[in-house]
C-alpha cells in the first residue's frame, strides 16, 4: 500500500506526516513556508483517506501498516537516503515505528505528542485516566458519529478547559474528517519492544503542548527517558502546538535540525581580534570541508541558516552563516574556538541557541 503524497519546493527534502483527524491539511501553512528553501513533502495517512473515501480499513489494518505504506511513498519518490522527518499525533505513532525499522533512513526525528500508548504499557506506567482513555479508543470505531468525535477530542486536548468541541471555528471541518478515527483501536493494539528505542541513536525532538492530555505527556517523558540522543521541548498550546505557535515550532524545528546535521559535519571556529567582537554582532563559521559539502548540509535547515560568498579575511574554507532572527530580518553571528565560545556569545540568547549541540574541533 502506498500513501498519498504533496510534494513542494526544492532543495533538501523534509518529511511531513500528519496527524489522524484532519490529514495532511494540518501541515498545509508549515509546507508553504518550509519549501521556500526545502523540498517538502506532504503525506497523507491511509485511515484519513480512507475515512475520506467513507471506505473500511484493512481488516488487518495496524501503525505497521502505515508505516510500511510511508516507506513504499519514499521509495517510489526516491526518498531512500537519511531523511529529516516531522510528525505529529497518530503519525508521530506511526513515524516513530518507521524509524526505528529503518534507522539508517533517519538523519532526525521530530515527534508531536505521538500516542504511543505501548511505551507506558510496557513499563506499568499506565494511570487510570490513561486506562480510560484507551477504554474509550476501543471503542471507536464503525461509523463515527459527532458525539464520539467529541469525546476523542476532549480525551487528547484538543479542547481548551470550559469549552466544548462544537463551539470551536474548525468544529465543521473536524466533522467532514471524523470518520478518520476509524483507525482507533490500532493505536491502542500497537506493541513495540522498549530496546528499539533504546538502540535508537539518531537526533529526536520531542514536542509537548501545553494543556495537552496527561498521558501523552507520560508518553514524551517515558520516550525521553529511554531515548538515547533526545531534546524535549514544550509550547502552547494543547494537543497542536505546532498549529497554536507555528513560529515558534518552526524556529525551534530549524534550531534541533541544524544541530542534528552539525553531527555530520563537524564545524571550527575562526579566532578573531577583540576589537570585532566588541563592535560587530556578526557569527562568522567556517569548515574543513568544502563548499559544495558545507552548502548541501547546511542549506536544508531553511530560514534557519544560509551560506553566502566565501568571506575576504578568511583562508580558502571560510564561509558566513546567517541566523534567522525573524521572518524579515536576517542577522550575522560571530564564534571564536569552543574554549571561547560560552564567555562571548551568552549575551546573545538566540545566538547561543543556534551554537547549542555544535561540536567545535
Amino acid at each position: 500500500m502506498e500513501m498519498q503524497s504533496k510534494v513542494t519546493g526544492k532543495g533538501e527534502p523534509l518529511v511531513l506526516v500528519p496527524g489522524g483527524l484532519t490529514g495532511w491539511l494540518s501541515w498545509e501553512p508549515h509546507a508553504e513556508r518550509l519549501s521556500a528553501t526545502r523540498k517538502v513533502v506532504r503525506t497523507q495517512l491511509l485511515n484519513v483517506q480512507y475515512g475520506l473515501e467513507n471506505r473500511s480499513l484493512p481488516t488487518d489494518y495496524s501503525v505497521e501498516t502505515e508505516s510500511r505504506a510511508l516507506e513504499t511513498t519514499l521509495d517510489k519518490l526516491g526518498l531512500t537516503m537519511p531523511l529529516d522527518l516531522v510528525a505529529w499525533s497518530y503519525g508521530a505513532a506511526v513515524t516513530l515505528d518507521y524509524a526505528l525499522s529503518h534507522p539508517e533512513r533517519v538523519r532526525s526525528l521530530t515527534l508531536i505528542e505521538p500516542p504511543a500508548l505501548w511505551v507506558l504499557r510496557t513499563q506499568g506506567l499506565l494511570d487510570s485516566e490513561a486506562k480510560k482513555t484507551m477504554e474509550m479508543l476501543q471503542t471507536i470505531k464503525g461509523d463515527i458519529s459527532e458525539s464520539q468525535l467529541e469525546q476523542f477530542m476532549k480525551s487528547v486536548g484538543f479542547v481548551p478547559p470550559g469549552k466544548s468541541a462544537r463551539e470551536m471555528p474548525q468544529w465543521p471541518l473536524f466533522v467532514q474528517h471524523r470518520q478518520s478515527l476509524r483507525n482507533s483501536p490500532a493505536v491502542v493494539e500497537h506493541e513495540d519492544d522498549l530496546q528499539r528505542l533504546r538502540d535508537f541513536k539518531r537526533p529526536v525532538l520531542l514536542v509537548k503542548g501545553t494543556g495537552s492530555a496527561r498521558f501523552l505527556h507520560q508518553i514524551i517523558d517515558a520516550l525521553a527517558a529511554t531515548l538515547s540522543n533526545v531534546q524535549v521541548v514544550e509550547m502552547p498550546a494543547g494537543h497542536a502546538p505546532q498549529v497554536v505557535s507555528m513560529d515558534r515550532f518552526l524556529e525551534r524545528l530549524a534550531i534541533f535540525q541544524a544541530g542534528a546535521n552539525n553531527q555530520r559535519q563537524r564545524i571550527v571556529g575562526l579566532r578573531v581580534n577583540d576589537s570585532v567582537l566588541k563592535n560587530s554582532s556578526k557569527i562568522i563559521l567556517f569548515s574543513q570541508a568544502g563548499v559544495e559539502t558545507v552548502t548541501k548540509d547546511f542549506a536544508i535547515v531553511g530560514a534557519g541558516l544560509k551560506c553566502t560568498s566565501p568571506g575576504p579575511s578568511g583562508p580558502a574554507t571560510f564561509y558566513e552563516w546567517w541566523y534567522l532572527l525573524s521572518s524579515h530580518s536576517w542577522r550575522r553571528l560571530i564564534v571564536p574556538r569552543s574554549s571561547e565560545l560560552n564567555g562571548i556569545i551568552t549575551r546573545n540568547a538566540k545566538a547561543q541557541k543556534v551554537l547549542n549541540g555544535y561540536r567545535a574541533i
